[in-house]
């Protein structure tokens, strides 16, 4: 089964331990979205994790998470990295105003 990028995001949002609670978890938003895109993208993601068997679907939750999160932890790390590196090249300056008192 393929599954496109904002699929994946979704089944990350509200996947939830098993097949049947992240198909609970999403059937339960459908009432709530407003714009036709967003109901048709999750309409899709219920489709296709139907069919997977639960095991499957269960293995494949745990997966896309893991995958997010590695994304995520990966971005913060670079993220760190460059204000070190940033704090490197330019060292500690004061600013007139860090002493002033009102």
């Amino acid at each position: 089964m393929t599954f496109n990028e904002e699929e994946l995001k979704i089944i990350f949002q509200f996947a939830r331990t098993d097949k049947v609670e992240t198909l609970k978890a999403l059937t339960t938003l459908l009432p709530a979205l407003k714009h036709a895109e967003t109901k048709d993208l999750v309409l899709n993601t219920i489709e296709k994790l139907e069919k997977m068997e639960a095991k499957e679907c269960a293995s494949f939750i745990k997966k896309n998470r893991k995958t997010f999160l590695e994304k995520r932890d990966a971005s913060i790390s670079q993220r760190l990295k460059a204000v070190e590196k940033d704090k490197a090249e330019k060292p500690y300056q004061r600013s007139k105003n860090q002493y002033k008192t009102r």
